[in-house]
């Protein structure tokens, strides 16, 4: 009994690693606006990071769908997709920081001429 007991505990501190750190899909920004005028998607950006049981994934997108899923690896693997138009009307950074992994998808201001 002690015995599952221990199990139960252990899975219960590794569900959200798995549920959370790890996927494989990543993060797909379609920025669906532009799509349909702008071309097909291509895949933007692509980025992997080493992460450890505990480590966090945030994310803070505008005009994205996100996907995220798990794998058996201790690895955030990203992929970003958009038309080229798209890297014209937002900022995206992907980090590897303290805590865990940050995704940030941001919309450019643009400054109007002078």
């Amino acid at each position: 009994m002690k015995q599952a007991i221990k199990m139960i505990k252990k899975s219960l501190l590794l569900f959200p690693f798995l549920a959370i750190s790890l996927f494989s899909g990543g993060c797909s920004a379609h920025y669906g606006d532009y799509i349909a005028s702008d071309g097909p998607e291509k895949l933007l950006l692509e980025k992997s990071f080493q992460v450890n049981a505990g480590e966090k994934l945030g994310v803070e997108a505008v005009a994205a769908d996100i996907w995220v899923s798990t794998w058996s690896k201790n690895e955030v693997a990203v992929r970003i997709y958009g038309n080229e138009n798209a890297l014209e009307k937002v900022d995206i950074s992907v980090d590897k920081i303290s805590s865990g992994v940050m995704i940030e998808i941001e919309k450019r201001v643009f400054k109007k001429p002078e």
